[in-house]
């Protein structure tokens, strides 16, 4: 099964951090036989950050799916790469 990466930011994150407004995006289907993995992540004020993916076939149906809350010191960044390693693991598993 091959797989496609797309990370999608917070439109919020963006606006409050960057003085830019997002149109927010819709999801895109990928092309057939292809499985689409998208991925996001939320920092907390408390040290914890969420993590969050979730798997589609070309035709949107959801393959697999996950979130987990993590104690983390790091950048946003470093949040939402961790969350892309995430969905990644739990696919190879």
């Amino acid at each position: 099964m091959m797989m496609v990466g797309e990370l999608e930011s917070l439109p919020h994150w963006e606006d409050q951090h960057c003085g830019k407004s997002k149109a927010p995006t819709r999801w895109l289907k990928p092309p057939r036989g292809v499985s689409k993995l998208n991925t996001n992540a939320a920092m907390y004020r408390d040290g914890t950050a969420g993590l969050g993916f979730i798997v589609r076939n070309e035709e949107g149906h959801v393959m697999l799916a996950g979130t987990k809350r993590i104690a983390v010191g790091g950048s946003s960044n470093l949040v939402e790469a961790m969350a892309i390693l995430y969905g990644l693991q739990r696919v190879v598993e």
